[in-house]
């Protein structure tokens, strides 16, 4: 199969531009307009007759700034998503990928704006897109220098060669003059500066290929993004003066919006043929146009059917999102599809109530023709006077007050504007409707009137925000080759988009509502409760786990940057510090050591002492023993020696007192010899 023209391919453009959906001939283009006019309150029911009241309810734009003050706070706070690690390994590079892409997307494009762009419109007219691509800016400095010598001359050559080295469309060194070995000397250098941007696209300025079937554009065949640029636009954009001269100006045969179209085509020209406004189309589509059988994704540009670029490239560069999925299409539902019936329910009650409050202040009465004054009973102006003939000559015509009756119709119809579109007016006055409740009820019921708007932020954050982080990541990792340095927390971090792997799995942590932040919350701090008694028991909590759960809290109730207020294990600083508490700890274990030590010498040697003190005791307990034993044996020895010797002197006695009786007895008396 030979290979296609350029013709050939701006005809298979031209004709996917007018076979995609997204034009002025499809019913999406006249529910924009539609939307658009009840967003800005523009009449769309004219009163029935002439004097009857024009007012118009503005349910539409009140819901989509409420939903919108209740939505943006989720889509701002830290790790909007994060991109999951392929392994255990991968863990910290995973986290710091994601965060390069979150200051991309929120700090580096002012994420806030863009962000919000996307879900205003998709709130409004169906779908938010965000393109996501590669600008390039060349910046160009000249300096000049004059009559310099042979020597200094020498040294700029060498000192600009050192440093414009690496710059990537190098540098140019012009002699303008030399004059008696003096030289005037120009010097031009050029840098190239890349940088990954997101934008909100116009969904009227987009379209896309018929029929299809999902809200991610990753395998969409065909999408076109229109654009009106002048000739001087085009020309700054690098493209043929020549070329784009001969463009006609806002011609391509094909328009998105034939109201923006119509608008605009009296100012199609210019002051001058560099002002005049062109109609563009960047075009993605797939296309065999190397005739090797198979397709390729090609981008585009054309004007007027004219060819200004085409290039093979590896994505399609836009992110699609809505608030209420359609199965099997890309374009959802929006709160105008859901509102707009109400809103012309609740215009006709305003209207009512209206011309019944000017019925009651200004009432029609039945007058006597020729007796009354006709000028006098027209002007019903207040405390006016009627001047009549006769008596009775006016008397007014009964009318009957609907108000409670149409107090009683917009009460309904509220009520089916929360059920169809969310709650999200309601609860601008929530402390007025469940003044009274417990808290767990005003848990519940805040809950309960959150479930829309919950759902619809969700939504939005996982079809559009999931696929703006892939593609800006997808495009920092292949037009961002060089390292990068951004900010996270008080820190800053560096990192080399060309050294990424690709990733596709996303995890969206925003699009909570505050009624479940605040249950995370709850849950959160639930976790570490337990961890700390954990702790407290002994078992192991890792620091990780505690730095985890404490960063989570921490933005559950709406912090930013919560690193600032936890230090991280992994970091150098905490491994540092941990290193320190180690070696404070263990010098602290030391010591106790040595104080056990000396404690248990001091108890060893009171136990000696002890010991011997016993020995002693015993010792001199024996030596008491013995000398009462040997006192008592004296004693007794003492008592049987006294005994004895008692018993031999009795016995002597005794002995002594018997031989003096026999002498006394052979011995006569005295007195018997001289009788």
């Amino acid at each position: 199969m030979p290979r296609l023209s350029r013709e050939q391919i701006s005809q298979a453009v031209h004709q996917q531009i007018e076979d995609s959906e997204g034009f002025d001939k499809d019913e999406l283009a006249s529910m924009r307009r539609d939307a658009l006019d009840y967003y800005f309150n523009r009449s769309r029911i004219a009163p029935t007759s002439e004097g009857r009241s024009s007012l118009q309810s503005s349910d539409v734009a009140d819901m989509v700034e409420a939903v919108v003050a209740q939505m943006m706070p989720a889509f701002e706070g830290d790790s909007v998503a994060e991109f999951e690690p392929m392994g255990e390994e991968d863990v910290d590079q995973a986290r710091a990928e994601s965060n390069a892409v979150e200051w991309c997307v929120m700090q580096q494009n002012n994420g806030h704006y863009e962000i919000q762009q996307a879900v205003r419109d998709a709130l409004l007219l169906r779908n938010g897109i965000i393109k996501v691509y590669l600008e390039e800016k060349e910046n160009v400095e000249t300096s000049r220098y004059e009559m310099l010598t042979v020597l200094e001359y020498g040294d700029l050559i060498r000192n600009a060669v050192q440093e414009l080295k690496g710059v990537d469309d190098g540098y140019t060194v012009e002699t303008l003059a030399e004059t008696d070995g003096f030289y005037d000397v120009k010097v031009v250098s050029k840098s190239i500066d890349r940088k990954v941007c997101t934008r909100a696209v116009d969904p009227a300025n987009f379209s896309w290929e018929r029929d299809y079937d999902s809200i991610y554009l990753d395998d969409c065949r065909f999408v076109a993004e229109r654009s009106l640029p002048t000739r001087s636009d085009l020309i700054n954009r690098g493209y043929s003066k020549s070329i784009v001269s001969g463009l006609n100006a806002g011609s391509t045969g094909a328009s998105i919006d034939s109201r923006s179209q119509q608008s605009q085509r009296s100012h199609w020209r210019g002051a001058t043929p560099a002002a005049d406004v062109l109609e563009v189309y960047e075009c993605h589509m797939r296309l065999d146009a190397d005739g090797d059988g198979l397709t390729e994704l090609l981008r585009v540009v054309v004007c007027d059917k004219t060819i200004l670029e085409v290039e093979e490239v590896q994505y399609i560069p836009y992110a699609a999102g809505t608030p209420f999925l359609q199965p099997h299409r890309f374009t959802g539902l929006s709160l105008f599809d859901k509102l707009r019936y109400i809103q012309d329910q609740k215009t006709f009650g305003v209207r009512q109530w209206a011309d019944n409050l000017n019925n009651a202040n200004n009432a029609r009465v039945a007058v006597v023709d020729g007796q009354v004054n006709i000028d006098d009973v027209v002007n019903s102006r207040p405390g006016g006077v009627i001047r009549t003939t006769m008596p009775g000559a006016v008397e007014p015509v009964p009318f009957t007050d609907v108000g409670p009756s149409v107090q009683q119709f917009m009460d309904y119809a509220d009520k089916m504007r929360s059920e169809r579109g969310g709650a999200s007016l309601d609860m601008q006055a929530a402390e007025l409707q469940i003044a009274g409740d417990t808290a767990h009820g005003v848990e519940r019921q805040m809950t309960a009137k959150e479930q829309m708007a919950a759902m619809m932020c969700r939504t939005i954050a996982e079809t559009l925000l999931r696929s703006t982080w892939r593609l800006v990541h997808r495009a920092m990792r292949l037009y961002i080759p060089d390292e990068i340095e951004f900010r996270v927390s008080d820190q800053f971090v560096r990192a080399n988009p060309g050294e990424w792997q690709e990733r596709k799995t996303v995890t969206v942590k925003s699009g909570l509502s505050n009624a479940e932040r605040g249950r995370k919350g709850m849950a959160l701090s639930a976790v570490v409760q337990r961890q700390d008694m954990m702790m407290q028991q002994g078992a192991f909590v890792s620091p990780a786990d505690v730095y985890n759960a404490q960063l989570d809290w921490a933005r559950s109730q709406g912090l930013d940057d919560p690193e600032r207020y936890f230090s991280d294990p992994n970091s150098e600083e905490a491994q540092q510090a941990q290193q320190q508490q180690q070696q404070q700890a263990q010098q602290q274990q030391e010591y106790q050591n040595m104080l056990l030590e000396m404690q248990q010498s001091i108890e060893d040697r009171k136990a000696d002492n002890a010991d011997a003190k016993v020995i002693e005791d015993q010792r001199q307990f024996d030596q008491e023993l013995q000398y009462k034993y040997w006192e008592s044996g004296m004693s007794l020895e003492l008592e049987e020696a006294k005994v004895t010797t008692d018993t031999a002197i009795k016995m002597v006695s005794n002995a002594s007192g018997s031989e003096q009786s026999k002498v006394d007895s052979r011995q006569p008396a005295s007195g018997g010899a001289a009788g």
